[in-house]
């Protein structure tokens, strides 16, 4: 999964997550993140910057970026499930979905998305001005030879979700 921030990746992530908590085939991945837990964000694994770069060092994560002065990655404990076939469904940076689908092939890219002025709404209502306006301004392009697919994340939640969950078993079962 990869958007600009104020898409509601996390949201309809979550939303999604609970549709498919009975369904042992996905999974949702757990980032570490260099940021305190806090219960209004997304679950995560809270990391100090230190911790994190060591972690890197000793190769334990199967992608990582940073993004915003903070530290983002995937556990590589997901590679096991990879292995054995099931979908890990992650929210990662559009940096690193070049080395994601070539390494971790078969994968599918789904880029969620909204218009600019829910996008602006979105960041507003959990940022400062000037974090907001550093968010919207930020544009990076998916490499060249990418399939994508669209999410429009407009409206309500729940039907966003379900969106999402079509898009995951119609893409696991092609």
């Amino acid at each position: 999964m990869v958007g600009p921030s104020g898409a509601g990746k996390d949201s309809l992530i979550q939303a999604a997550a609970e549709t498919l908590a009975g369904n042992r085939s996905y999974v949702i991945a757990q980032r570490a993140i260099t940021r305190p837990a806090d219960g209004a964000r997304e679950d995560h694994e809270p990391l100090s910057i230190e911790e994190f770069r060591a972690r890197v060092e000793r190769d334990e994560f199967m992608l990582s970026w940073t993004v915003y002065d903070t530290h983002y990655g995937i556990p590589r404990s997901y590679d096991e499930l990879l292995a054995t076939g099931t979908h890990v469904i992650a929210n990662v940076s559009r940096t690193v979905v070049g080395p994601a689908v070539t390494d971790f092939a078969p994968a599918r890219v789904i880029q969620i998305t909204a218009p600019r002025e829910v996008l602006e709404a979105r960041l507003r209502a959990r940022a400062d001005p000037a974090t907001a306006a550093a968010r919207l301004a930020r544009a990076v392009m998916l490499p060249e030879g990418i399939p994508v697919t669209h999410l429009l994340n407009v409206g309500d939640l729940s039907a966003g979700a379900a969106r999402l969950v079509r898009l995951l078993t119609t893409a696991a079962a092609a």
